[in-house]
């Protein structure tokens, strides 16, 4: 099985790496901007931004707003 999220971030910035291993090794299906703080070792501001950076290459889809937001794997299928 491809490691789809691998292969999407081999042209992105290595930052990505350990949010996106939630998806892939630990099996995460959604993560909290707290969850990226702690897996990169940051604080808010650059969690944030790191996130932001991952929806603006559509690796992670945002879900809701505020204390409620979630991210996703941006390449899951629905199937």
């Amino acid at each position: 099985m491809t490691n789809v999220h691998a292969y999407a971030a081999r042209g992105s910035d290595e930052r990505f790496a350990p949010v996106l291993a939630l998806f892939d090794h630990h099996n995460y299906r959604e993560i909290t901007r707290a969850d990226a703080e702690k897996v990169l070792g940051v604080g808010t501001t650059q969690a944030v931004n790191t996130l932001r950076d991952m929806l603006d290459e559509e690796l992670i889809r945002k879900v809701g707003n505020g204390r409620l937001t979630r991210y996703v794997g941006g390449h899951h299928n629905n199937s």
